[in-house]
């Protein structure tokens, strides 16, 4: 057989694939969720290895491989009325990318809701004899989630660890010891060292 022949056949073959593809993904977005079991079958290996290279520890908190998998596939059932692809190829970029999207919409949103949910617990951390507003207060009159994020940035590598275990690893005061080596007494105190810092780093506008 030659080599025009097999380029072909393969050809051929391709486009059935894709043709395939297409016909199961419209069938999901039909609403027949039947067909959804053989598409995570057809892209399980390629596109879930794509993912989990994707997938950072910030994505790994949020949600599995396979649940972004599943949420890309059927995002592009959505969509692949809106789209043209002519190889199966160019389909599993498309997807990919439907899949980077989502991490990355799924890392912010998690980020943020971090981000809220840590302002409302320092709430009220700053003491009287202190003096100074809470950091939460500060960053609720600015309302700028970004200017919390670049306080902890300016944080000593050791206090700014401390917050990110406590508030968006949420371990416990023992915990934090053993990772960091320390007591567990020595650990809250170094907690506590960083929000005054973190106030310190939020001064008031």
């Amino acid at each position: 057989m030659g080599r025009d022949s097999v380029d072909a056949q393969q050809a051929m073959s391709d486009d059935t694939q894709l043709a395939e593809s297409l016909e199961l993904l419209r069938r999901v977005h039909a609403g027949d969720r039947t067909h959804l079991d053989p598409l995570l079958a057809r892209y399980q290996e390629r596109l879930l290895a794509r993912i989990r290279i994707m997938m950072g520890k910030p994505a790994r908190r949020v949600a599995e491989s396979a649940d972004f998998l599943q949420g890309a596939l059927i995002e592009a059932a959505r969509d692949i009325d809106q789209v043209r692809v002519g190889s199966e190829a160019q389909l599993l970029r498309w997807m990919t990318e439907i899949a980077r999207n989502n991490i990355r919409d799924a890392v912010r949103r998690k980020r943020e809701r971090v981000f809220s949910e840590f302002s409302e617990s320092l709430a009220g951390s700053a003491t009287p004899d202190q003096g100074r507003p809470s950091p939460a207060s500060v960053a609720e009159q600015r309302d700028d989630q970004h200017r919390l994020a670049e306080a902890i940035e300016r944080l000593p590598d050791d206090l700014r660890t401390a917050i990110e275990l406590r508030h968006f690893e949420q371990l416990s005061f023992r915990e934090i010891g053993a990772r960091l080596g320390r007591s567990e007494n020595a650990a809250q105190l170094l907690h506590s060292r960083a929000l005054v810092r973190l106030g310190d780093n939020l001064p008031a506008a």
